[in-house]
Order: structure tokens, then C-alpha cells, then sequence
């Protein structure tokens, strides 16, 4: 099982770094091809590597799932999400509550980009988890 917690830990993070920079590279690219100039930015993929520092952020907050080896937490349903979802919901939270300063028209498209690859890499490794969780609960 630790074997298995490891790999879904790092799957995590990879994979949502990953696509946090793609996502928010396409972004940039769309808007910079509709004309709008980045307004003092003066150094190229600052931007991009802004919000993969964010989602490195929330995805190191699913260090939670590491929880599941206490068999009271693995056994109940409700404290194996908890311990998917809850550190990285307020990472999440406290991120937003950053973000949400700054002005632009496309800032919600950024914040998107950087929520979505996280949580839905965050629920589909909890659902593979609760698929084969019977395996490891004896």
C-alpha cells in the first residue's frame, strides 16, 4: 500500500504541474494572439511558472493521503476523502483568497487553469483508490 500511496502522491503532483503549464501556456498564447499585450511583464513564462508554483502548492497539500494507512481512516468512507480532499481544499482556498486581488479579464480563465488539472487528478486517484481500497483493508 505504500508503494501504491507513493505513486498516486507524485502522479498528483506531476501530472497537475504539468498540465497547470500547459493550461495556463494556452492561455497566454490566446491572449496575446487577440491582440491584448501583457501590461508589465517583461519576462517570458513568468506566468506560466507562477501558477505551476500554485499547483505544486496544492498538490503537495495531498501529502494527507498518506493517512490511510491508520486502519480507523481507511475503513470509514468519510475520513478516506477527508484525507484526499481537506488539506488540499484549503490550500486551494488560501490561494484563491490571493488571487482574488488581482484585476484582469482573464483571471478567471488563469484560476480555472490552475484548479481544474488539481482536483480532478485529486478525485480521479481518489476513486482508483476507493476501486482497489478492498484489496489493501485486510
Amino acid at each position: 500500500m505504500k508503494k501504491y500511496l507513493l505513486k498516486t502522491f507524485f502522479r498528483i503532483i506531476g501530472y497537475s504541474v504539468l498540465l497547470t503549464f500547459i493550461f495556463t501556456l494556452i492561455i497566454q498564447i490566446f491572449i496575446v494572439e487577440h491582440g491584448e499585450k501583457m501590461r508589465n511583464c517583461y519576462m517570458p513564462l513568468f506566468t506560466e511558472i507562477i501558477f505551476s508554483g500554485f499547483s505544486l502548492f496544492i498538490s503537495l497539500a495531498s501529502i494527507t493521503i498518506f493517512l490511510t494507512f491508520f486502519k480507523k481512516i481507511i475503513h470509514n468512507d468519510i475520513f478516506s476523502l477527508l484525507s484526499f480532499v481537506l488539506l488540499p481544499l484549503i490550500a486551494s482556498y488560501i490561494i484563491l483568497l490571493f488571487l482574488a486581488d488581482e484585476e484582469g479579464n482573464y483571471i478567471l480563465l488563469f484560476i480555472c487553469a490552475l484548479l481544474f488539472p488539481v482536483w480532478v487528478l485529486i478525485i480521479w486517484e481518489y476513486y482508483k483508490f476507493n476501486k482497489i481500497k478492498k484489496n489493501f483493508e485486510k
